[in-house]
């Protein structure tokens, strides 16, 4: 999905869309009020987002939706960048936004999309590894690895033994209900609002 006010725009990223293969364009919406209504009763792996639309900004947008799919913000300005990184977008691109910088965020939107797909595939087996993202990067954490974890705020802390046997805290945005839907609950106990431990 294309979400931009720009005609101009709108028919850049088209183009830019029809030249990969591993895209299809399937809705433009020229605000984030005709986004709402189409996400509402259909299902989007990605949307290109503007910032600054008319009634109602990309952030803005975002910040009502129920279930975000993945989503790369575009704005002229590069100041947005600190916010759409903190609404976890996959990427941010500055306008006018040349084919190689497009590919670019189009491969690492079909990087995470895989990776989330992976990891909530099959689930009628033991899941040993799930995925969390740090930053605007993908971690890979062996479940068995993970000692606790605690809510912070927005946040939530993993607790882990990386691969050198060290305890490191991971810090994603996220809820300890997404986590715990993540981890076994077999292995898992919540033994407090703010924690949840492994008990190997």
């Amino acid at each position: 999905m294309i979400v931009d006010d720009d005609a101009v725009m709108r028919q850049l990223i088209k183009r830019h869309i029809e030249q990969t293969d591993f895209l299809c364009l399937v809705k433009e919406c020229v605000d984030a009020r005709c986004a709402a209504d189409y996400l509402a009763d259909h299902t989007i792996d990605l949307i290109f987002l503007d910032v600054e639309m008319p009634e109602m900004t990309g952030l803005e947008f975002l910040g009502v939706l129920n279930n975000k799919p993945l989503f790369v913000m575009m704005s002229s300005k590069k100041a947005y960048a600190v916010d759409a990184f903190d609404q976890e977008a996959t990427d941010f691109m500055l306008k006018p936004v040349l084919y190689e910088r497009f590919l670019r965020a189009a491969k690492r939107a079909l990087t995470q999309f895989e990776l989330e797909r992976q990891s909530t595939t099959k689930t009628d087996k033991p899941q040993n590894h799930i995925f969390f993202k740090v930053d605007a990067s993908w971690v890979k954490l062996s479940i068995q690895n993970i000692v606790y974890v605690q809510a912070m705020a927005d946040y939530v802390g993993i607790h882990a033994h990386n691969e050198a046997g060290q305890l490191k805290r991971y810090v994603i945005h996220s809820t300890m209900k997404s986590v715990a839907d993540k981890l076994n609950a077999s292995n898992f106990v919540r033994v407090h609002r703010s924690f949840i431990v492994n008990t190997f």
